[in-house]
């Protein structure tokens, strides 16, 4: 999910509830609140709760959310705790979080593990392998920690390999422990072998699109011209100063009220970039448009 922001850099409440709805309209199974799109290492912890909280109680959907962003153990122990109130469906792990870069793995295990001893045994939980403040991307011997602790059942996997996707299928296989996608290009071929779904930027852009292509993948007609416009979305996202673009593609549906954003310089988003952005939401209007078989 994003976060909307007036203005006046406040969290804006009114456009939220307009988002949930636009997800949940465009097909969306589950909501990932408090994550990187949601400009989560630039909200005070009160504020990471209060998002989380309202899309709970907005959303008929499922929602996770990151529970933590950094500091000592124990703040990080007190933030995930405090998102645990909210009632969300998973409080979701950073994995950057239980190791220092380059340690090894079994550091990570350690340490994870005196992290699980000290929360409710019943906290369903995620865990994601986020980009900042370094992208750790879970080994297979940390997959199958985490799936013998039978308390996971949400991963954001970012690895962008299929080949570890396939094996981390197979370690993963008959649990409560799910992958979702973050990466178009190996999207249609992760559901295939069994992904649960997909969890990336390029839905703030176009929900309808990833949802159809989710619900789609087996099909011959149109898929390629579909994965087509995903993997350009794909390509325009961080070129265009993402998460701003997605922002003006949701105010020109009416969702948001502004582009604010507090995690990139709102001047770096200029003529060009609005013009960019304008050509893909027409693209993505046409998908939208498209005459469905009765």
């Amino acid at each position: 999910m994003l976060t909307p922001f007036t203005e006046g850099n406040e969290v804006d409440f009114e456009s939220l509830q307009r988002l949930i709805q636009w997800y949940e309209e465009g097909g969306a199974t589950g909501l990932f609140a408090v994550c990187l799109s949601s400009e989560m290492f630039y909200l005070s912890i009160e504020e990471r709760v209060a998002v989380a909280r309202f899309s709970k109680q907005h959303s008929r959907l499922p929602v996770v959310a990151s529970g933590h962003v950094g500091g000592s153990f124990e703040q990080q122990l007190d933030d995930v705790q405090a998102m645990a109130t909210t009632d969300v469906d998973a409080v979701v792990l950073i994995s950057a979080a239980f190791a220092e870069e380059g340690a090894s793995d079994r550091v990570m295990i350690d340490n994870l593990g005196r992290f699980l001893d000290r929360l409710d045994p019943s906290m369903p939980l995620g865990i994601y392998e986020c980009p900042v403040p370094y992208k750790r991307v879970l080994s297979d011997e940390v997959i199958t920690f985490i799936v013998e602790t039978n308390r996971f059942i949400f991963l954001k996997d970012t690895c962008c390999d299929i080949a570890q996707i396939k094996r981390r299928l197979r370690l993963i296989e008959g649990s409560s422990f799910k992958l979702y996608n973050a990466h178009a290009e190996t999207l249609a071929e992760s559901l295939v072998h069994g992904a649960a779904g997909y969890s990336g930027v390029q839905a703030n852009c176009s929900i309808k699109l990833l949802s159809h292509i989710c619900s789609h993948f087996s099909e011959s007609d149109h898929i390629v011209e579909d994965l087509d416009l995903l993997y350009r979305v794909a390509a325009f996202c961080p070129e265009y100063q993402y998460p701003i673009c997605a922002k003006e593609i949701l105010r020109n549906r009416g969702v948001f009220r502004s582009i604010h954003t507090r995690s990139r310089d709102m001047s770096e988003f200029g003529d060009e970039s609005r013009s960019a952005t304008s050509s893909i939401l027409t693209d993505l209007q046409a998908f939208e448009n498209r005459p469905t078989k009765a």
